[in-house]
C-alpha cells in the first residue's frame, strides 16, 4: 500500500491535506493562517522543500508543551535538528535549519558505511543517488503529480518525451513532496556496464532499507559473479519479505544502450514483488516489454502530450520570470510556436528579459533563434548516428513527412523504418494520422534543422524542394507540388502546375491562394501564358482594381490573339468557337466574359448584356464559365429592375455551377438569389438559400467573402425576425480581423447591424460607441470602397444617425447626396430615397415626404420589391398621422401589416418610425372585439408587434428589452418515418441508437436527418429540437 501523503511546503507556500489526503487551498507562510494551522490538534507533521534540500518536520510533546523537530535521512542514516516552538516557525527559520541539516547530512553521507555493512565502491558517485534540487520557480503540475501518486498500483511508470519537456523536474517535485520510499538513480552514459548499473540500484535500496540488498550486492561484487538473474532473484526475495512500498526511479534511462541491462531489467519487471515499483524517465521508449505490460494493465505512461505546458501553465511560467505581463495574443503565439515545449519556453523567457519590444521578439521567435538552435543541435541532433542526422537534415524542407516521400528526397530506401524509429525515440516527431503514415516535426525543431541545413548544405536545398514537387505531382497533390516548385524557384514548373489546377481553385473559391501563386511568378513567365494573365485579371477585378484588370485583358488580346481593339465585339479577328480546341474555346469565352464583368462594373448595361450573350457559345452547357455568365446576367437583370428574369438566370446559374462542380460560382449565385429573395419579401426562401451556402461552405471552405456575407445575411434575417440573440451569434461568428479588400466591403455593414442590435436592446451608450466606430471605419477605408457601395453605406449611416438624434450627420448626408424628390429612381439606389423620406418626415416637410413616398410606393409595387414596399407604407402611415389623417394612416398601416405577416417582418415595421407604436395601439383598440384575420393580419401578430414597439420610457423601466422571436412556419410536413426519427432525436438517441431502434442503416438515418433539417430550416440537433417544440410538432 502507498504510504500516507503529508502536507508539504514548496518554497513559501503550504499545501495542506485533509484526512483523506485531498489537497486544500494553499497557505502562505508567516501569516496568521499558517500559525493557526500549526496549532491545530490534527497537525502533526509536514514536509519542507526548497531548492537547497528537504526535511520532514514533526510536532512532539514534551513536559506539557509542543516542540517541532526536523528529520532528514540519507544513506540509511537519520539526522535530527531542533526547529522550535510553533511561534518560532518562520520561513527564515525553516530555511536556516534546512541549510544546516543539509550540510550535516552531506558530511555524514561521505563517511564510510558501518563495518558490518557493504561499503560503497569508490567508483560510484553518491550524488547520483537522490533527486536534484528543485529550480527556484516550480510550476505545480497537480494533475501529473496526482498520476504519480498512483505509482503503487503499477509495476512500471514510464515518462517518455523528448529533451526539455520537464521529466526530471516533475519527478523531483514529486519526490520532494511525497513520503514514498524512493531509490533515485540519475543515470549517465557511463552506466552501461551491468555491474555498475545494478550497483547503483542496490546501493540506493540499501540507503532506504539498510541491508535489504546486502546479499545481492555481495554477489555482484564477487570476482566471478553469478548470472544477473540469480542476483536479482536474491533481491526480489529480500524485497518480498518487507512490508514497505518501494519505488526505484531511473532518470535519463535513454542513455542506457547495453542489451544485458535491458534484459535484466525486463527480468525484474517480469518477477517484480508486489511492493516494488519502477519509475523510468527517458527520451526514448525503453527496450522493455511495454506492449505486453500495457495489455496486462501493469504500465502507466506519461508522454509528450501530457508534459506539454498548457496555456494556463505558460501564463503562470512567464508571470514568475518576467516583470511585465505578456498579453493574451503574445501568450497564444508562444504556445503555438513552442507547442508547450518547456525548454523552448525557458529559452524564450531568458531572451525576453533583455527585450524592450516583447511582441516583436515573440513574433520572430523560431528554431533559428541562437539559444534554441544551439540547444537542439547540441542536445538532440549531435547525439544521433550519422545516417539519422542525414535524414533529419534533408527532410527539414518538408512540412509533412511520409515514407515514400522521404525516400524520394533522401535517396534512401528505409525512410518508413527511420520515421518509426524517430517516433519511438521521441525525436520531436508528431504523427498526423492514426495509421502513422504522415508525420511532422515540432515547429522549433523543424526550423532548427532547416537552419542547420542552410549552414551545411545550402546548395542542396533547391534540388530537395524540386524532388518534393515532383513526388507530390506524381501523387496528384498539386497544391504541395506548386508550393515546393515555387520554393525551389523552378518557375516554369510552377507555372505549368498553376495552369493545371487554377480553374479548379477558382471554382472552389480559392482566389487568394491562386493569386499569391500567380504573382510569385516572374513577369516574363506570367506574360507567356494567357491563362495566368486571366487568373490575375479575375483577382484584380474581384478586389476592385478595374484599371489593372482592363490592362491585363488588353495584354491577353494583344499578345495572344493579335486583337488591338479594346473590346472583342466588333473585332474581325475573333476566332469562332468551332474553330478552337476545347481549352482554347473556354479561354476565349472567359476573356469575353471578363469584358462583360468590366462593363458591368462601369455601369454599361448594354455592353454587359451584349458581351455576356456573345461569350455563351464558347462554354460547354455545364461549365464554370457558363455559370458565371448566367450569374452576371442575373445581376444585370436585378440592376435594371427585372426580378423575374433575374431569378430565372440566378437559378440557372446555380444549377449549372452545381453540375459543373463549381462551388464558388454556386455560392455567388445563391448569395445573389438570397439578396433578391429578401428584396421581394421572400424571407424564408432567402434563409433557405443562405443555409444552402452554409452547407457548401462546410463542404468546401475557401471564399472568405462568401462566408462573411452569408453570416451577415443570416444575421440580418434574424434581426428582421427580432431573434436578436441569434442575429448576434451569426454576426459574431462572422467577425474577422481580415483586411482584404473584399472583406472590407462587408465590414461597414456588419457595424451598421451591430448598432441596430444595440438600439434594439435599448443600449444607447453602446450604440453611440459603435456608431462612432463605424464613422472611423468609413474614414479609414473611404478610398477603397467604390462610389456605389460608399453611397449605400453613407445612406445607412444617415438613417442610423436619425435614430440616434445625431442631426449634423443627417444634414451632412442630405447636403452631399444630391438627391431630389423628382429624381428618376435607380433600382440600386432605392434605399437612398427611403432614407431621404425619413429625413423629410423628421424635418416635418410632410408635403415633400408624401410626394416622394407615393412615387416610391408605385415603383416598389411595379417591380415587386415587397420589403421596400412595407417600409414605404409604414412611412406613409406616419406621414398621414402627422397630418392628422388617422383613418388613412391606419388603413395604410393595415396594408403594411397584411404584407409583413406573411414573412414575419418585425424590425422593418418597428424601426422605420417613432410613431408606429401609437398607431399600433389604436389598431389594437379598434380590433379588441373582432375576429382574428378579419383585416388581413392576425391579432396575435399585432400583439407581438406591440410587445416590442413599447415607448422608450417603458423599455427603460423594464429589466430588459422584450424580445419576441417569430417562429417561421414549417415548409413541408414531416413524413411518418421522419416523425419517428425526430421523436428519437428529442429523446436523446444517437444516430447509431436510432438505426438500431428502427432497424435501418446509420447512413439512412443521416439522410433522413438532413431532410428533417431542411424542412425545419435548421443545421444541427439542438436547433431541430427547439424548432420542433416551438412548432408544437409533438405536444405530448
Amino acid at each position: 500500500m502507498a504510504r500516507r501523503r503529508v502536507s508539504h511546503i514548496i518554497n513559501d507556500q503550504l499545501v495542506p491535506l485533509d484526512a483523506t489526503g485531498r489537497e486544500l487551498p494553499t497557505i502562505r507562510l508567516d501569516t496568521p493562517e499558517w500559525y493557526r494551522w500549526l496549532n491545530e490538534e490534527q497537525t502533526r507533521s509536514f514536509a519542507f522543500h526548497n531548492s537547497e534540500g528537504t526535511f520532514t518536520a514533526r510536532k512532539e510533546r514534551m513536559r506539557g508543551h509542543h516542540y517541532w523537530y526536523a528529520y532528514r535521512s540519507i544513506c540509511g542514516r537519520s539526522q535530527k535538528a531542533y526547529l522550535g516552538k510553533t511561534e518560532a516557525l518562520t520561513l527564515q527559520q525553516l530555511q536556516q535549519v534546512n541549510r544546516s541539516i543539509v550540510r550535516t547530512s552531506s558530511a555524514t553521507a561521505l563517511k564510510p558505511a558501518p563495518a558490518n555493512g557493504v561499503r560503497f565502491s569508490n567508483s560510484l558517485l553518491i550524488t547520483k543517488l537522490g533527486p536534484p534540487r528543485l529550480p527556484t520557480h516550480v510550476i505545480m503540475r497537480r494533475q501529473l503529480l496526482q498520476q504519480l501518486m498512483q505509482v503503487n498500483n503499477y509495476r512500471l511508470f514510464l515518462l517518455s518525451a523528448p529533451a526539455g519537456f520537464g521529466k526530471t523536474t516533475l519527478l523531483s517535485t514529486w519526490a520532494h513532496q511525497t513520503s514514498q520510499l524512493i531509490a533515485w538513480i540519475s543515470l549517465d552514459a557511463g552506466d552501461n556496464d551491468p555491474s555498475d548499473f545494478w550497483s547503483y540500484i542496490l546501493h540506493a535500496l540499501n540507503t532506504l532499507l539498510p541491508g535489504i540488498a546486502e546479499t545481492a550486492l555481495a554477489m555482484l561484487q564477487l570476482p566471478q559473479p553469478p548470472q544477473l538473474s540469480t542476483i536479482l532473484t536474491s533481491l526480489i526475495n529480500a524485497l518480498q519479505a518487507v512490508s514497505q512500498e518501494i519505488v526505484v526511479l531511473l532518470d535519463d534511462y535513454h542513455l542506457i544502450t547495453a542489451q544485458p541491462i535491458h534484459t535484466s531489467l525486463a527480468f525484474l519487471l517480469e518477477h517484480i514483488p508486489t511492493n516494488l515499483h519502477l519509475v523510468i524517465a527517458s527520451r526514448t521508449d525503453p527496450q522493455l516489454p511495454l506492449s505486453r505490460m500495457r495489455a496486462q494493465g501493469h504500465l502507466l505512461e506519461i508522454g509528450t502530450p501530457d508534459l506539454r505546458f498548457s496555456r494556463a501553465e505558460i501564463e503562470l511560467f512567464f508571470s514568475q520570470r518576467l516583470k511585465q505581463a505578456l498579453s493574451d495574443k503574445e501568450l497564444r503565439l508562444l504556445e503555438t510556436r513552442t507547442e508547450g515545449w518547456i525548454t523552448g519556453l525557458q529559452l524564450a523567457a531568458l531572451s525576453l528579459r533583455g527585450q524592450d519590444d516583447s511582441a516583436s521578439f515573440i513574433k520572430n521567435f523560431t528554431g533559428s533563434h541562437h539559444y534554441v538552435f544551439t540547444y537542439l543541435v547540441q542536445e538532440v541532433l549531435a547525439l544521433q548516428p550519422a545516417h539519422i542526422q542525414h535524414f533529419l537534415l534533408h527532410t527539414a524542407i518538408l512540412e509533412r513527412l511520409e515514407g515514400e516521400l522521404c525516400d524520394a528526397i533522401t535517396g534512401q530506401q528505409e525512410s518508413q523504418a527511420i520515421l518509426a524509429h524517430l517516433e519511438q525515440a521521441n525525436l520531436f516527431l508528431i504523427p498526423l494520422d492514426d495509421n502513422r503514415r504522415w508525420f511532422r516535426y515540432h515547429h522549433l525543431f523543424a526550423e532548427a534543422l532547416y537552419q542547420r541545413l542552410q549552414q551545411l548544405y545550402p546548395q542542396r536545398i533547391p534540388e530537395l524542394q524540386r524532388k518534393a514537387s515532383i513526388w507530390y505531382e506524381q501523387h496528384k497533390l498539386y497544391y504541395e507540388a506548386t508550393t515546393y516548385a515555387l520554393a525551389a524557384q523552378d518557375f516554369e514548373r510552377a507555372a505549368s502546375l498553376v495552369e493545371q489546377i487554377g480553374l479548379q481553385m477558382l471554382q472552389r473559391g480559392e482566389m487568394n491562394l491562386l493569386a499569391r501563386w500567380v504573382l510569385a511568378l516572374p513577369e516574363q513567365v506570367r506574360f507567356s501564358s494567357p491563362r495566368l494573365l486571366l487568373f490575375e485579371a479575375w483577382y484584380r477585378l474581384i478586389n476592385g482594381d478595374m484599371a489593372a484588370a482592363e490592362r491585363l485583358i488588353q495584354d491577353i488580346e494583344t499578345l495572344h490573339y493579335g486583337l488591338h481593339a479594346k473590346g472583342l465585339i466588333s473585332s474581325p479577328g475573333l476566332p469562332a468557337p468551332e474553330n478552337l480546341a476545347h481549352a482554347e474555346s473556354i479561354l476565349v469565352g472567359e476573356v469575353i466574359a471578363m469584358r462583360s464583368s468590366l462593363a458591368r462594373a462601369r455601369g454599361d448595361v448594354a455592353a454587359t448584356f451584349a458581351l455576356a450573350q456573345q461569350s455563351l457559345p464558347y462554354f460547354p452547357e455545364n461549365s464554370h464559365g457558363r455559370s458565371l455568365l448566367l450569374w452576371h446576367l442575373g445581376l444585370n437583370y436585378m440592376a435594371i429592375g427585372n426580378p423575374a428574369a433575374a431569378i430565372e438566370h440566378l437559378k440557372s446559374a446555380l444549377f449549372c455551377a452545381q453540375r459543373a462542380g463549381s462551388i464558388l460560382s454556386a455560392m455567388w449565385s445563391a448569395q445573389s438569389l438570397a439578396q433578391l429573395q429578401k428584396q421581394q419579401g421572400h424571407l424564408y426562401q432567402a434563409e433557405q438559400s443562405y443555409q444552402q451556402i452554409m452547407q457548401m461552405i462546410h463542404e468546401s471552405p475557401g471564399s472568405i467573402w462568401i462566408t462573411e456575407a452569408t453570416y451577415l445575411g443570416l444575421a440580418e434575417l434574424y434581426y428582421e425576425w427580432n431573434a436578436l440573440e441569434t442575429a448576434e451569434r451569426f454576426l459574431h461568428i462572422g467577425q474577422t480581423e481580415d483586411t482584404q479588400l473584399d472583406i472590407l466591403h462587408i465590414l461597414p455593414f456588419k457595424h451598421l447591424l451591430a448598432v441596430r442590435l444595440k438600439l434594439a436592446h435599448n443600449q444607447l451608450d453602446e450604440a453611440l460607441l459603435s456608431f462612432q466606430k463605424l464613422g472611423y471605419i468609413l474614414q479609414e477605408y473611404a478610398h477603397i470602397l467604390n462610389f456605389g457601395l460608399n453611397s449605400i453605406i453613407r445612406a445607412e449611416q444617415a438613417s442610423l444617425a436619425l435614430d440616434l438624434k445625431d442631426m449634423p450627420v443627417v444634414f451632412r448626408w442630405l447636403e452631399t447626396s444630391t438627391l431630389s424628390i423628382h429624381d428618376k429612381f435607380d433600382h440600386l439606389e432605392l434605399h437612398h430615397y427611403l432614407v431621404m423620406a425619413r429625413v423629410l418626415l423628421s424635418l416635418e416637410r410632410h408635403t415633400d415626404a408624401e410626394f416622394l413616398l407615393e412615387r416610391l410606393r408605385q415603383f416598389a409595387e411595379e417591380h415587386g420589391y415587397t420589403g421596400k414596399l412595407i417600409s414605404i407604407l409604414v412611412l406613409q402611415a406616419s406621414c398621414l398621422q402627422a397630418r392628422s389623417n388617422t383613418a388613412s394612416a391606419l388603413k395604410t398601416l393595415a396594408r403594411a401589416l397584411s404584407l409583413a405577416e406573411k414573412a414575419s417582418y418585425i424590425r422593418t415595421l418597428i424601426d422605420q418610425s417613432p410613431t408606429i407604436s401609437a398607431l399600433l395601439h389604436i389598431l389594437r383598440k379598434q380590433h379588441q372585439h373582432e375576429l382574428d384575420h378579419k383585416h388581413g393580419y392576425s391579432l396575435s401578430y399585432l400583439d407581438k408587434l406591440l410587445a416590442i414597439a413599447q415607448p422608450a420610457s417603458q423599455q427603460l423601466h423594464n429589466s430588459q428589452a422584450v424580445q419576441v422571436e417569430i417562429t417561421p412556419p414549417l415548409l413541408e410536413d414531416l413524413s411518418p418515418r421522419e416523425q419517428e426519427i425526430m421523436r428519437l432525436i428529442i429523446a436523446g438517441y444517437s444516430n447509431r441508437e436510432i438505426a438500431d431502434q428502427l432497424v435501418i442503416a446509420t447512413s439512412t438515418v443521416k439522410t433522413h436527418i438532413n431532410v428533417i433539417y431542411g424542412k425545419l430550416q435548421v443545421t444541427r440537433r439542438t436547433q431541430a429540437i427547439a424548432r420542433a417544440r416551438a412548432l408544437q410538432l409533438f405536444p405530448d
